[in-house]
């Protein structure tokens, strides 16, 4: 499914996606400035089969959410502030928090443009930390 740019998605709409559709493994999400860690964090919970995934230039989109995506909890707000925060090399050879189920099976996820999340995790290498199954990092053309 591909959502990219839809005008009036927000969370609460992704979260019924993800409630009605736990199947769902392909997921375009790119430039829906409605969507942030909410509707990340239901598909985290509810679409556990979730192999590609956009969330390109998703402004509201944050650590926190990608930790969800990662099965890890932040531990003392690590990962949910938005900016540079926690965006080294140190902060991403160990993803933070402590694991509370499998992370999802992505095998493509693109974070380009999500200025909320940590800037390490905005990178390959910084990716390949939280996900090491990911291979494709750039889903928007």
């Amino acid at each position: 499914l591909d959502l990219c740019g839809a005008t009036g998605v927000t969370d609460g709409g992704v979260a019924a996606l993800a409630a009605g559709c736990p199947a769902l493994s392909d997921l375009g999400l790119g430039w829906v400035a409605g969507v942030g860690d909410g509707g990340v964090v239901a598909l985290a919970d509810r679409c556990r089969g979730l192999t590609r995934l956009s969330l390109h230039g998703n402004r509201l989109v944050t650590g926190a959410g990608l930790l969800a995506l990662a099965g890890r909890r932040a531990a003392g707000g690590e990962g949910g502030e938005g900016g540079e925060g926690g965006g080294g090399a140190a902060a991403t050879a160990t993803p933070p928090g402590e694991p509370v189920r499998p992370p999802l099976p992505l095998v493509a996820l693109d974070v380009m443009g999500c200025v909320g999340a940590p800037a390490g995790w905005r990178t390959r290498e910084g990716l390949k930390g939280l996900f090491p199954g990911v291979e494709v990092f750039k889903l928007q053309r």
